[in-house]
């Protein structure tokens, strides 16, 4: 993982998880098929194929790329080339910003499409689990110092 992914993946959420989970095969199914696709062409796709999800069906555009460096960070762990280059912006017709600020999507294309994705896992469910966990783990609340406790009952 990069500092950047890192730095990211910190604030993940279990909706961006849950997104990442449902967009990562349509990722894949365009790589072996050399297309991209729009963010919102990406979210129609997946509410069509997962009409029973409601974060799916809630989805919009605005913090896709989010969700997809969810993505990035599974596919950086597996050792895959970044399927998130595949998805564009309507308007520009290239990555988002934050992924312009900091690779060349063009080559990182390139390795996609180059890159055989017949061996690729489509297991993304024990990766939702571990990082479900953790996003959980994360939420809890840290217990009070014992000392604080006392001072709270002498109070």
């Amino acid at each position: 993982m990069t500092k950047e992914t890192g730095d990211k993946y910190g604030n993940v959420t279990l909706t961006d998880v849950k997104l990442a989970s449902v967009y990562y095969p349509i990722l894949i199914g365009l790589a072996k098929h050399k297309h991209c696709l729009t963010y919102g062409e990406l979210i129609a796709k997946a509410k069509e194929e997962h009409p029973d999800i409601p974060e799916v069906q809630n989805a919009v555009p605005v913090g896709t790329g989010r969700r997809l460096e969810v993505v990035r960070y599974f596919t950086e762990q597996h050792g895959y080339p970044d399927l998130t280059s595949l998805v564009i912006s309507k308007s520009t017709g290239e990555c988002g910003e934050w992924v312009l600020e900091r690779y060349n999507p063009i080559k990182l294309r390139e390795e996609v499409f180059s890159f055989d994705w017949s061996k690729a896992t489509l297991d993304f469910d024990g990766f939702l689990l571990h990082t479900t966990k953790q996003i959980a783990d994360k939420a809890k609340p840290k217990p009070k110092k014992p000392e604080a406790r006392s001072r709270e009952t002498n109070v």
